[in-house]
């Protein structure tokens, strides 16, 4: 208990010198004067040196989007489309009036295609074109030997697939050995003689196979000179498909 009444002695006595230092303080130093502060104007300082509009968040007011209009993002520059130029209006043709037949309904699972009326053309029809008619065995006085006539096609009295025929003069004598040549498109050919035997004085053959094709006959001199026209024959195909064996005899012309 002592102790503690000790302690308050001690305070006691702190206290009373701290209070006449600080008597004896002002005394020497006089009374102490606060700065004056104008809060006022040190606020309006502050203030007009930060722009407080640009810290406030403004809403301006978006335009209304209207119906078919695109609405560019903030930032963003527009880029208006270049007009449209309308092409100019012509004249259209004068329109026809087509009558078109009514159409009947179909029954229920028929078909009927639509019936499509065709105008009408000034255009004249086009004509048919003329019928061939057969070819006449060509004519030349510069040939030695020309065709005595068509040649003939046929299955009768044909020993074998065949071009054949008889070779004379101009008074109907047949002629011995006188050269033939055949040949087709494919580049195949043959050259015979014809016959020197009195059983068969004048005739000629040139065996064939059964494909189709096109085969050319001429008359030919010891040289291989061309002495008459070519003759063509279709075998197997055209007047003549069913045809095994073709005739063809040849003339010598009488001014030869």
């Amino acid at each position: 208990m002592r102790r503690k009444h000790t302690y308050g002695l001690a305070f006691l006595a702190v206290f009373a010198a701290a209070l006449a230092g600080f008597m004896l303080a002002r005394r020497l130093i006089g009374p102490i004067e606060l700065p004056k502060l104008d809060a006022a104007a040190q606020v309006q300082t502050i203030l007009g040196d930060i722009d407080i509009n640009s810290l406030i968040p403004r809403r301006t007011a978006q335009p209304q989007a209207t119906s078919g209009a695109t609405v560019a993002p903030a930032g963003s520059v527009i880029v208006e489309p270049a007009a449209t130029i309308a092409p100019p209006v012509t004249d259209a043709p004068a329109s026809v009036d087509v009558a078109v037949a009514p159409s009947v309904p179909a029954a229920q699972g028929d078909f009927e295609p639509p019936v499509e009326s065709t105008p009408a053309s000034d255009a004249s029809p086009t004509p048919a074109p003329p019928v061939p008619t057969p070819t006449e065995p060509l004519v030349d006085s510069g040939y030695q030997f020309v065709a005595a006539g068509p040649v003939r096609g046929g299955t009768s009295d044909c020993p074998g697939v065949s071009i054949r025929g008889m070779v004379r003069d101009a008074q109907g004598v047949p002629l011995r050995g006188v050269r033939l040549w055949r040949y087709d498109q494919w580049g195949n050919e043959q050259v015979i003689e014809s016959k020197t035997a009195d059983v068969d004085a004048g005739q000629y053959d040139f065996p064939l196979g059964d494909t189709p094709n096109v085969h050319y006959v001429q008359v030919i001199d010891s040289g291989g000179t061309i002495i008459s026209p070519v003759i063509e024959i279709q075998h197997r195909q055209g007047d003549a498909l069913d045809a095994t064996c073709h005739w063809l005899d040849w003339v010598k012309r009488a001014d030869q």
